[in-house]
């Protein structure tokens, strides 16, 4: 016998859609920047895996789209409340990305808003 699924009170429901809305678009910008341009001229074999995680991440997307659509009304509406609203990071964010050269392994540290690249690690503000 298949166990009754539980569901969540329309607060809770409402506040796990925001989170995950949130985390949908804090994982598609770090998605982006990763695929920027100069991240991608350092990464070489690994853009592989960047392609995989990105066609991962778009049917994750998919799915919880589809989920969306399937929650009352109330839950899945598209107004933005007050905790949806994030702002931009306030903090540079940095891609470090590690490289062989010369059988030496070594960071190197890309800003995509930028366009800034260090080979030290920048200092944390």
């Amino acid at each position: 016998p298949e166990a009754a699924q539980e569901e969540l009170p329309p607060e809770a429901l409402q506040g796990a859609i925001v989170v995950c809305r949130q985390l949908r678009a804090r994982l598609a910008k770090d998605l982006e920047r990763f695929e920027s341009d100069d991240v991608q001229a350092m990464l070489s074999e690994d853009v592989r895996d960047i392609r995989r995680l990105r066609r991962e991440f778009d049917h994750l997307c998919a799915t919880f789209t589809e989920a969306e659509e399937t929650l009352p009304a109330s839950s899945s509406s598209g107004e933005v409340s007050q905790l949806e609203v994030q702002p931009e990071d306030s903090e540079p964010v940095w891609v470090r990305v590690d490289l062989e050269s010369h059988g030496r392994m070594i960071q190197v540290f890309q800003n995509c808003e930028e366009g800034r690249c260090l080979c030290e690690e920048p200092p944390v503000s």
